[in-house]
């Protein structure tokens, strides 16, 4: 009972116990109940017909007897001498005699009273019936009542008599001792009056069946007959027809014990067998429990280590059935999954390694110990390309049966020289293609068949792994997979470790010149500084920017400016003591760090040297390049305490290098701060300005000396400083493209400059064009021509309503991403014009290959011109040679009359100056074009003179 208990105590034990006992004993106790219920439904009603079929008999007996009687009866009507001693006897026979004979008239009065020993009403009906010759039964008073029998005499006169008996209940009712036994009979009449009953107690109760609705006539009940149940059936006794009475209900009743015995017989037989099945339901679910729940146990153990990893414990189920195949495959799996983990938690570590602190040589040995989990190989090894040293490999590798642990040796090879591809592999080949050194160090036996994988990423080769075995067995699926998820993981840590490197180098050194970065030379200079404390001694920081790198990175291009970046580089380094440090900070921006200064002279000389070793030209891709530099000075302690400060001042220092005319040095002065501070405020307010919108434009008109019209207007920008007041461009132009704020700055103005033009047209205001100054630098933006088609279109200005001006060092600075944005303005319609012409670089060869249509002159060669006769000449040279060249000239700085009259000889076509006006407002430039008209020297409106200091003052 225990160990069946015990089943009982597993969740699916109840479980399965709970479903095998309500599958079986729910039909089984169903199909009983509806079986019983059934059985005893038939056997009762078979039994309540049986009743009613005894009490048919029974009154059938009891109609007879009454037969007879009325047969009797006749035959005293018809012979009343021998029918009454006939009727003496058969009264003697039954111990009652006649009680008399009674003659009444139709109206119920005494006729004739012969004796009677009953008092008996005849109802109308009974007297109708006697009345026409036929009998009566009629119940006395009494009770139980005397049946009385009535019936009509033959008289010999006018008045008939009646014949009345009463029915000897003993020769009515029958003897009881010929009964059925254990059945009683009571007789009552349809309103449940007791005419006869055996037992009064049941008189009563089958008195009150005649009261029940019935559709055949006979009925059937269970009645209570005191503390008894009895089972009762009726039957109506058909008694009107021949006896003019009611019909009377014969009940036959037996006990129900009795009655109903064949079905307490099936009860007692059909409950045991209900629990006899119930008990082999019990036991087979039981057995059941027991040979699923034990294989499951077994597993759930089996589970249970595996989950605490432990990968050694078997599951024993020797069934032949699917716990059989499962436990075996239990056991299949826990053999592969104590392999995957064991091999899963080498490679975690592995990762680990490779995550956290990669070493090549921790790597290795996790990695060989996870190999020689997976296979039973001789000998397992890989070899790994030295990322420092190339034509090095370092091979690692294992015995299968020595002690002493992993062994390493080096071997020359490279990736070049070993013939393997990064996609090929070889399984056990007897000829593989490794270098004879490599099989030598790792001591395989002779006539060893090798299974061989390269270790690769991405597209480069970094090493070989191989197994060595002299009998070798094919390897599954599994081993293949795990070997190659440690073959992927030693490519990753190699990778990762030349990755390392290289971002340590990219951290710590610049990727061009190999110097120390920024980043790295702030930590190298605090711990010089920190030294210097220490010490007592000085150091000194020198800011080195190269003067003509950009023209080079412009003009030659990107892997020129490179390569001119790495010979300064060696020139710098050549030039100074190999404890200083020489760092790149980025383009072209150089720093040298001296340590163990004496005195800020020491400084100096240095940056002699320096500016000496870069004067001399740089050979570049063939070509001479004088770079040149301007250096700036900061000293420890003098100067700064930190590596930041001393930076920014030696970054301070250069720039006024810079300022006093490149190619030389400055030491770093208080003085420089004020101007830093100054710069900063000025970047600060003009970033705000551009936000706020206090940049305006001033338009100068440009006049032709033909017509005497104004035929441009030169837009040119000013700041309208909230404190200042307004700002002239000079004030912070050339700083904006030192910033390179000068972009979004010429960007608002060419909007502004078309919208410009647009409103003075829908103002009916005529203006041909308005010119805009645009610099090198905006050209070079590859949204420029996008910026100005934008601002083109925005505003409806036709391309030839817009004049581009460029300065002359466009053809050494601007490169030819600047000639090809200018080369498709003009294509577009937009005139280009060379702003400033002559005072820069410029030569015959680039004026004529440059897309530009007007020279603008520069108003240092207008001064002058028309008294001084050198001076004259060179101007007439350059109209000349803009006339033959087919250019346009514009001549700048006009400012007096006989200027104008001078250039308007030489055939000059434009001229703009303060002749003219100065810078106006757009609404002044509006009331000047509308009120002021020109003609051409020499016309009848016009002569310089005519513009006097009035009109001077009056338009600027």
């Amino acid at each position: 009972m225990r160990p069946a208990l015990s089943l009982l105590r597993s969740r699916i034990g109840r479980r399965i116990f709970a479903l095998f006992f309500v599958a079986a004993s729910v039909p089984i106790l169903a199909m009983g109940v509806l079986s019983l219920g059934k059985v005893e439904s038939v056997l009762g009603r078979e039994r309540d017909a049986d009743l009613v079929q005894a009490g048919k008999v029974y009154g059938m007996s009891l109609l007879d007897r009454l037969i007879w009687l009325d047969e009797l009866a006749a035959e005293v009507r018809d012979d009343p001498a021998g029918g009454a001693a006939k009727l003496g006897r058969l009264v003697t026979r039954v111990g009652k005699e006649l009680a008399g004979v009674e003659a009444r008239d139709a109206a119920g009065a005494t006729l004739l009273r012969a004796g009677t020993t009953h008092d008996v009403t005849l109802p109308a009906d009974a007297l109708a019936r006697i009345a026409a010759g036929r009998p009566a039964l009629v119940l006395a008073a009494n009770d139980p009542p005397h049946v009385v029998y009535v019936s009509r005499l033959p008289g010999g006169g006018d008045e008939p008599g009646l014949l009345l008996a009463t029915v000897a209940p003993d020769y009515l009712w029958g003897d009881a001792d010929l009964q059925p036994a254990m059945t009683e009979f009571c007789v009552t009449t349809e309103t449940g009056r007791s005419l006869h009953c055996a037992r009064p107690a049941l008189g009563v109760a089958a008195a009150k069946l005649v009261t029940l609705p019935t559709a055949t006539g006979a009925r059937s009940v269970v009645l209570h007959d005191g503390g008894e149940l009895q089972r009762a059936g009726a039957w109506p006794l058909p008694m009107q027809v021949r006896f003019g009475t009611a019909d009377w209900i014969v009940t036959a009743s037996q006990p129900e014990s009795y009655a109903m015995r064949a079905a307490e017989s099936f009860r007692s037989a059909f409950i045991p067998i209900v629990a006899l099945s119930l008990a082999i339901v019990v036991l087979l679910s039981f057995e059941q429990i027991r040979r699923v729940l034990f294989p499951l146990q077994r597993l759930l153990a089996g589970t249970q280590a595996m989950a605490s990893q432990d990968f050694s414990a078997k599951v024993d189920v020797r069934t032949r059935d699917e716990f059989g195949q499962l436990a075996g495959s239990f056991n299949a799996m826990v053999a592969t999954l104590g392999l995957h983990f064991r091999t899963l938690k080498a490679l975690s570590e592995i990762d680990r390694m490779i995550l956290t602190d990669l070493d090549l040589r921790n790597v290795a040995a996790s990695a060989l110990r996870c190999v020689r989990r997976i296979s039973t190989a001789d000998v397992v090894s890989f070899g790994l390309f030295d990322v420092e040293a190339p034509d090095t490999m370092r091979v690692y590798y294992l015995w299968r049966d020595d002690k002493a642990g992993i062994r390493r040796a080096d071997v020359r090879c490279s990736a070049a020289a070993l013939p393997l591809g990064r996609d090929e592999a070889h399984d056990w080949t007897r000829t593989p293609p490794l270098p004879q050194a490599y099989l030598s160090r790792i001591g395989a036996k002779e006539n060893s068949a090798y299974w061989i994988r390269p270790i690769a990423r991405g597209d480069r080769l970094w090493g070989v792994f191989a197994l060595a075995m002299h009998d070798p067995k094919p390897l599954g699926r599994e081993q293949v997979s795990l070997l190659m998820s440690i073959v992927d993981r030693l490519a990753v840590a190699v990778a990762s470790a030349e990755r390392d490197r290289k971002l340590y180098l990219q951290a710590h050194l610049d990727v061009l010149t190999g110097l120390p970065n920024r980043h790295y030379l702030l930590a190298l200079l605090d711990q010089e500084l920190a030294h210097a404390r220490r010490e007592k001694h000085r150091v000194g920081l020198l800011f080195l920017d190269l003067d003509r790198f950009k023209q080079t990175n412009d003009t030659l291009g990107h892997a020129a400016g490179d390569e001119l970046l790495r010979r300064a580089a060696e020139r710098i380094k050549g030039a100074v003591r190999d404890s200083d440090t020489v760092a790149r900070l980025g383009g072209d921006e150089f720093t040298i760090v001296l340590t163990g200064l004496s005195s800020a002279r020491e400084a100096g000389a240095v940056a002699q040297q320096l500016l000496k070793a870069l004067a001399d030209p740089l050979d570049v891709d063939g070509q001479k390049i004088h770079a040149g530099a301007s250096i700036g000075i900061a000293m420890f302690p003098d100067d700064g305490m930190t590596s930041t400060e001393l930076l920014k001042k030696a970054d301070t220092a250069m720039y006024r290098a810079k300022e006093q005319g490149r190619g030389g040095f400055v030491f770093f002065e208080e003085s420089m701060n004020v101007d830093a501070n100054r710069r900063a405020t000025l970047d600060r307010e003009l970033r705000r300005a551009l936000e706020r919108g206090e940049l305006v434009l001033h338009y100068q008109p440009q006049v032709d000396l033909r017509t005497g019209q104004v035929c441009s207007a030169e837009a040119l920008v000013r700041w309208q400083h909230p404190q200042r007041g307004l700002l002239a461009p000079g004030d912070f132009i050339q700083f904006a493209e030192e910033s390179g704020l000068i972009d979004p700055i010429g960007a608002w103005v060419i909007e502004e400059a078309c919208a410009q033009h647009a409103r003075w047209r829908r103002a009916g205001v005529v203006v041909p064009r308005v010119a805009v100054n645009v610099s090198n630098r905006q050209l070079r933006r590859k949204d420029f021509l996008h910026g100005v088609d934008s601002a083109l279109v925005n505003s409806g200005t036709p391309a030839d309503g817009l004049e581009v001006e460029v300065t002359e060092s466009l053809f050494l600075e601007g490169g030819e991403l600047a000639v090809d944005a200018l080369r498709r303005l003009e294509q577009a319609g937009v005139r280009v014009a060379i702003d400033d012409f002559g005072t820069g670089y410029s030569s015959l060869g680039y004026l004529k290959t440059l897309p530009a249509s007007i020279l603008k002159l520069d108003r240092s060669f207008i001064v002058g011109a028309d008294t001084d006769r050198d001076a004259g000449a060179i101007v007439a040279a350059i109209v000349s040679m803009a006339h033959t060249l087919r250019k346009e000239i514009v001549a700048e700085g006009v400012e007096h009359a006989a200027q104008a009259e001078f250039l308007g000889r030489l055939g000059c076509h434009r001229i703009q100056g303060y002749l003219i006006s100065r810078p106006l407002p757009a609404d002044a430039f509006a009331a000047f074009v509308r009120q002021r008209t020109l003609v051409p020297p020499g016309g009848a409106a016009w002569s310089p003179a005519a513009l006097t200091e009035d009109d001077l003052v009056v338009h600027g």
